[in-house]
């Protein structure tokens, strides 16, 4: 890792979904050209017209300095510094066509929080088994609500990498008066922290949807961090991780905070109303349920005690009532 990091380089977000979006506000207010690549036509066009994605990001101005394009070749052969922030299922195939574009001189930065559902693999893991190159790997995690970072409010989160060399270039790109990023070396603990508190927060939906108390809403909490925390262990995660911004700070985010889509699917679950009817009004389904479902399979593969994940679990996809989200725990 060496000069092109702390150039005016341009960098490039694959992924124009609220989270990408957002992170490209940041770069560009350090100074940075930032191209966005987007699926869908109809973003790309907004984002270079009008300076905005209506989509995903509404009543945010968008810089001049962000562009968007549909062609992956081009977004991949504009910049040496790659942030990617598709949905976790749709990583491997993005990247299988990004591959002929990408080499060793790339350095990815995961900002996707989940894990896929076929392989159990995290997001850095999939984007390793699709590039043909040892390219260089980190991924941020942490309490960021996208709309909130879009309008500069005061942020932190982890920055976890291998390289040393490398935490502190990304750092420099990205921190500003606002936005801090606190270097870790525990991309799995990052990512675990990321992935599963999305989890406990359709759990903390349930709740709050079903009138509970705040008494049992930070119990909810708690048990969901000491879940988490025994699956990270299982997994190889770093205490630390998952008791900072990645773990701690993200599930107390998500599980508080009324933007996160996985705590409003989970309200909506505890106010009795059916998955099948709440999903219908999706069209893309929040991280957690994809999430859920491997966590029950990692469950079983570890054979782990994990009864509120069980219990939302159950709860999502067998349609037992609310009332059962805190039982057999203790």
């Amino acid at each position: 890792m060496s000069t092109p990091l702390y150039s005016k380089a341009p960098i490039t977000i694959i992924g124009a979904g609220a989270w990408g979006t957002a992170m490209a506000t940041v770069l560009a207010h350090n100074g940075y050209q930032v191209l966005i690549w987007c699926y869908e036509d109809t973003v790309t066009q907004t984002i270079n017209t009008h300076h905005c994605n209506t989509t995903y990001l509404p009543s945010i101005e968008l810089s001049h300095s962000i562009h968007a394009t549909t062609s992956i070749e081009r977004a991949c052969k504009e910049s040496s510094i790659i942030f990617q922030a598709v949905p976790v299922k749709a990583i491997s195939s993005v990247f299988a066509q990004a591959a002929p574009y990408l080499d060793a001189s790339h350095t990815i930065v995961n900002l996707s929080k989940g894990i896929e559902y076929s392989s159990l693999d995290l997001p850095c893991d999939i984007i390793k088994k699709n590039i043909r190159h040892d390219v260089t790997l980190a991924t941020l995690g942490g309490p960021n609500f996208a709309h909130d970072l879009a309008l500069q409010a005061t942020t932190a989160t982890t920055l976890a990498t291998t390289s040393t060399a490398t935490g502190h270039a990304l750092k420099k790109i990205l921190d500003n008066d606002y936005f801090t990023s606190f270097i870790s070396t525990d991309l799995i603990g990052t990512q675990i922290g990321g992935a599963f508190k999305n989890v406990i927060a359709i759990g903390a939906g349930i709740a709050h949807g079903a009138g509970a108390y705040e008494n049992t809403r930070a119990y909810l909490i708690t048990q969901g961090l000491a879940e988490i925390s025994l699956l990270g262990q299982a997994l190889g995660a770093q205490p630390e991780t998952i008791y900072g911004l990645a773990g701690l700070g993200d599930l107390v985010l998500c599980c508080t905070g009324t933007q996160s889509r996985n705590f409003k699917l989970g309200f909506d679950l505890g106010q009795k109303i059916s998955f099948e009817t709440i999903t219908a009004t999706y069209s893309h389904l929040p991280e957690g349920i994809n999430t859920l479902t491997s966590l029950e399979q990692l469950r079983k593969r570890y054979n782990l005690t994990l009864p509120l994940c069980q219990n939302i679990y159950n709860i999502v996809f067998q349609n037992a009532l609310p009332t059962t989200l805190l039982q057999n725990i203790g």
